[in-house]
């Protein structure tokens, strides 16, 4: 059995698609889309696919 590798979502991290992020209030989800401008879809186990800021830099 693969072990699936579960990273914590934060803003300032670029993501690709595939990869599995742990959100503090959606909770786990499934990057699926690399959107222009910074931005991520990620489909939630819960509730379904979001827009998320990504690669963020002050």
């Amino acid at each position: 059995m693969e072990q699936i590798e579960i990273r914590e979502y934060s803003m300032d991290q670029k993501y690709q698609i595939g990869e599995v992020i742990e959100h503090p209030f959606f909770g786990r989800g499934q990057v699926v889309a690399n959107l222009k401008k910074g931005k991520i879809e990620v489909n939630f186990d819960k509730i379904g696919v979001r827009t998320l800021v990504a690669n963020y830099r002050t």
